[in-house]
């Protein structure tokens, strides 16, 4: 691993990072992570940027109509042509959809309950 040092980052910070990935710890972190990683269902495609950023940014959008959780979530996991990312996201979406077309009308102003039926299909987390 000490062949492949980038340019940007100091032989002494690169022999201290190539030394701690080779701890137990370090190693044991890593396959955690990675175990994670394998269980994620949805992948969001706003990169860096938090959803409150998002939020913001398609609040301006739409001349300051706040966005519902079900809004912002279609947003982050959609790509850039509307389709959404997967499977899981686009059953994810058709859920959310149904639930919101049995609601009435009247109902669908309030965002607790919009919310409501993101937590539905969600779930808390």
């Amino acid at each position: 691993r000490l062949a492949y040092k980038p340019n940007r980052v100091e032989e002494s910070q690169w022999r201290a990072l190539v030394y701690y990935w080779s701890t137990p710890k370090a190693r044991g972190k890593s396959e955690r992570n990675k175990l994670i990683r394998s269980k994620k269902k949805f992948h969001h495609t706003i990169g860096r940027t938090n959803f409150a950023c998002v939020m913001e940014r398609e609040k301006k959008k739409h001349n300051g109509k706040k966005m519902s959780c079900i809004e912002v979530f279609k947003v982050a996991y959609s790509k850039k042509d509307g389709r959404p990312v997967n499977d899981a996201v686009a059953q994810a979406l058709s859920d959310m959809d149904e639930l919101v077309s049995q609601m009435p009308e009247s109902s669908m102003q309030s965002s607790s309950v919009v919310d409501e039926i993101f937590t539905q299909v969600m779930g808390l987390e």
